[in-house]
């Protein structure tokens, strides 16, 4: 949800740092809601069974079928099942919305009637938000837009903006306890 490894950040507040032998990195997370853990390669699987953490959407695509499958038995509207890390895991609030966007689907969707279609959408889109949000923040220091940075994305924060594939307001709706921006025209 919120942290990045960085190398000697200036600012910021740092979490945890490694040191290695010719270099250091270190775990800034501002908000204070990430974690880290160093784990052996053998451990990796166990943890995230333990956790309850689902797989990544991301480096590898996946198919419509594996995002269909992964949501299967859920009723609620698509946005905040994206969210859960159960299912699927690395995806957060802000990246929902947008990915939303991209494909076109209302948040309020539900997740039971979407069409192959929209878990085409999904799929399609995922990984190329999550590719293009990953080489943003390849800057040494990345400004979130809680800290005074600019806001990168395309719907996210921007309600009463105007949508810029076809002008109408961008809307924002509370979901989950959660903020939710979408097109009403674009995404229905």
């Amino acid at each position: 949800m919120t942290g990045k490894t960085v190398p000697e950040p200036t600012t910021g507040r740092v979490r945890a740092r490694l040191v290695f032998p010719k270099h250091a990195i270190a775990f800034k997370d501002s908000r204070r809601l990430g974690e880290a853990w160093i784990l052996t390669e053998a451990e990796v699987a166990p943890f995230f069974e333990a956790k309850r953490i689902g797989p990544e959407p991301w480096p590898d695509p996946q198919s419509a079928d594996w995002w269909r499958e992964r949501f299967h038995g859920l009723r609620g509207p698509i946005k905040p099942a994206l969210l859960r890390q159960d299912r699927v895991s690395g995806l957060g609030n802000i990246a929902a919305s947008e990915i939303l966007w991209r494909a076109r689907i209302h948040p309020a969707r539900s997740v039971a009637k979407l069409s192959r279609r929209a878990w085409e959408t999904i799929a399609r889109e995922t990984p190329l938000f999550l590719q293009e949000s990953i080489d943003a923040e390849r800057a040494p220091e990345v400004m979130l837009v809680e800290e005074g940075g600019d806001n990168p994305f395309v719907v996210y924060d921007r309600a009463g903006e105007p949508c810029p594939r076809c002008g109408r307001k961008i809307r924002r709706i509370v979901q989950a306890a959660r903020s939710t921006y979408f097109c009403p025209r674009c995404q229905r």
